[in-house]
């Protein structure tokens, strides 16, 4: 038998066990011990009492049950030296005046090519034979 709570429910269920030879074998006796064994198993759904309204008769506000505050902002007056409102508005230039001011960039100066510093690999013949063969 097990027995445990959810919320305001006690619930319990309970087996039948046969000893065997691989260890026995357990049988449901009730409908929470099968949901148990077998979660996938369909079940209907428990139907819920209605709760006793005079048990649970607190006032529960509400954001609709409350009435709202209104809130009184000071009035600000403009001022008339304020010119942060608008954006100021630079001309457009012409593609040939901006290609002239654009610089070229100069081309990167190409390296000499340099001897890299990698051991020389033996071809797989060298290995296989156990020759040392003279290259670079």
């Amino acid at each position: 038998m097990l027995r445990w709570k959810a919320g305001r429910s006690d619930n319990r269920a309970h087996w039948a066990f046969a000893p065997g030879a691989h260890g026995g074998t357990v049988t449901a006796l009730d409908e929470n011990a099968e949901v148990l064994l077998n979660p996938n198993a369909y079940r209907a759904p428990r139907t819920v009492r209605a709760l006793d309204p005079a048990r649970d008769a607190e006032f529960q506000p509400t954001l609709d049950s409350v009435e709202p505050i209104a809130a009184e902002l000071p009035a600000v007056e403009p001022d008339p030296d304020d010119d942060t409102r608008e954006i100021p508005r630079v001309p457009a230039e012409d593609e040939e005046d901006t290609a002239a001011v654009v610089p070229q960039q100069p081309e990167p100066a190409t390296r000499p090519k340099t001897k890299k510093n990698h051991p020389i690999v033996p071809s797989w013949e060298d290995v296989l034979l156990g020759v040392r063969s003279q290259r670079g």
